[in-house]
């Protein structure tokens, strides 16, 4: 414990270092080389287009070309398919009002993830950071429900990342233009989130690894990140403020040779370095044109 706290900005710093590292291998690399094979190919297209213009295809190569389209969308439609994506959560045929079987829904994923709570001791936002949404259709309500699933299934592997505190959880509001065409038939609808979390090194780094590899594709769009310290504010259930104080010892009710080590002690958990982050997370939804 004294050489932490005499050494508390180099550990601070090595254990950024490890967090940077792991970030550029597991977000930073990944996208960069999925960059660099989009170029190359719009590069080939682009030198391929350049001489069209100088000689025109004859009629047997755009038909050429135009089979090659069809049959690579065709392909392509059956790679999405096979990809794990989420579909949106059935309805059923008959649900009354709307707005009431939302807040159904959203009472029994509480009910579900109290469980989650009680066991780790991390406290889920109220309503997953839903506010009282009123939809005006099921197709809206389809979305809600969905966007609902999505929270719930973040939620759970948040908390099961080993984070010490879950401050934000936001659905952000549904966009008209969250729908991205993959075909003629297929098509990707986009739902996003806003996370605040606290939690050490390796706990985000744990968190980092598994939304890049969840099977539902959760997607970090942009990431932030602080170095805190437990002295710092942090936000805390009321039971858990309660057990703190009853687990506090005063210095007064201690024997005198053991005062020292209890402040010291004290000192070393109020100072402990944490990371506070702050995340917007995409996923998507696959949808048949018909639905």
């Amino acid at each position: 414990m004294v050489f932490l706290r005499k050494h508390l900005l180099g550990v601070a710093i090595i254990l950024l270092a490890v967090t940077c590292i792991g970030l550029y291998l597991f977000l930073v690399r990944p996208v960069m080389l999925k960059r660099r094979k989009v170029v190359r190919a719009t590069v080939e297209a682009i030198a391929q287009l350049r001489r069209y213009k100088k000689e025109l295809p004859s009629p047997r190569v755009i038909t050429e070309l135009k089979r090659d389209k069809e049959r690579l969308e065709s392909q392509y439609e059956e790679v999405v398919k096979n990809l794990n994506f989420a579909q949106r959560v059935p309805l059923p045929k008959n649900i009354g009002k709307l707005n009431l079987y939302f807040e159904e829904q959203i009472e029994n994923v509480q009910k579900e993830l109290k469980v989650l709570e009680e066991r780790t001791g991390i406290k889920i936002p109220d309503r997953l950071g839903f506010e009282q949404e009123r939809p005006q259709s099921r197709e809206e309500l389809s979305a809600l429900v969905s966007q609902l699933d999505s929270a719930r299934k973040l939620a759970s592997l948040v908390v099961e990342a080993g984070v010490s505190d879950l401050s934000v959880l936001r659905p952000l509001p549904l966009a008209k233009d969250r729908f991205v065409k993959v075909s003629g038939n297929l098509s990707l609808e986009d739902l996003k989130f806003e996370l605040e979390v606290r939690a050490r090194a390796p706990s985000l780094t744990k968190l980092l690894y598994r939304l890049a590899n969840y099977s539902s594709f959760f997607i970090v769009e942009n990431l932030e990140i602080k170095t805190v310290t437990g002295k710092e504010k942090r936000s805390s259930r009321p039971d858990e403020v309660q057990r703190r104080r009853r687990r506090s010892v005063s210095p007064e009710d201690l024997p005198g040779e053991k005062v020292a080590e209890e402040k010291e002690k004290t000192a070393d958990e109020g100072g402990e370095t944490e990371l506070q982050a702050k995340l917007f997370i995409a996923t998507q939804l696959l949808l048949s044109n018909s639905e």
